[in-house]
């Protein structure tokens, strides 16, 4: 019996010791302040360590606006003002996105600490085309839900292009998912 606890115990270390750097790359768990100085400790390059923190503050921020968004197609929290100004959100990150990832901050030199494929560099005009793309879809959801009669049928199809052709035609090239 001492043996199989044994195992388990060290089994649950064994998780938790390597369940820390991927919590750490998405973000998941932690608290602003406490994850710039998380990052700190293993980016050692302080202005790529703030880059990488700035960099996803500001896609924690989208993903938070996204949710606003959700919330109302969904389960009817807030109405189209709320849906117009989450959508205006997203528009402001999407135009800086192509700023927030400059050589040397992704993968290549962080990996496990970033999603940021080297691609974004080696295609840096199609990455920069597709953060574009990203905030003219938010600008004309927010289009949408601003018109007067806006229902739901008409922003949710204005959503699904932000979530399928601007989220995803980025992440789809540019961003490798990291494991929890």
């Amino acid at each position: 019996m001492k043996t199989l606890s044994g195992l388990v115990i060290g089994a649950f270390a064994l998780t938790s010791v390597t369940a820390v750097t991927p919590a750490l790359a998405d973000g998941h768990g932690h608290k602003h302040k406490n994850l710039m100085m998380q990052i700190e400790k293993i980016v050692k390059n302080k202005q790529h360590a703030k880059l990488i923190h700035d960099r996803r503050k500001e896609m924690r921020a989208l993903g938070g606006n996204m949710k606003k968004i959700v919330d109302y197609l969904k389960h009817g929290k807030g109405g189209p003002n709320a849906v117009a100004a989450a959508a205006g959100a997203i528009e402001v990150i999407a135009s800086k996105t192509h700023s927030l990832f400059p050589a040397g901050t992704g993968m290549d030199n962080y990996a496990g600490i970033t999603g940021a494929k080297t691609s974004i560099q080696s295609d840096n005009a199609g990455f920069k085309a597709a953060a574009d793309e990203l905030a003219t879809l938010a600008a004309q959801l927010k289009k949408v839900a601003s018109s007067s009669g806006a229902n739901k049928g008409q922003i949710a199809a204005a959503f699904r292009s932000v979530g399928r052709m601007g989220c995803g035609g980025c992440h789809r090239t540019y961003r490798q998912k990291l494991k929890r």
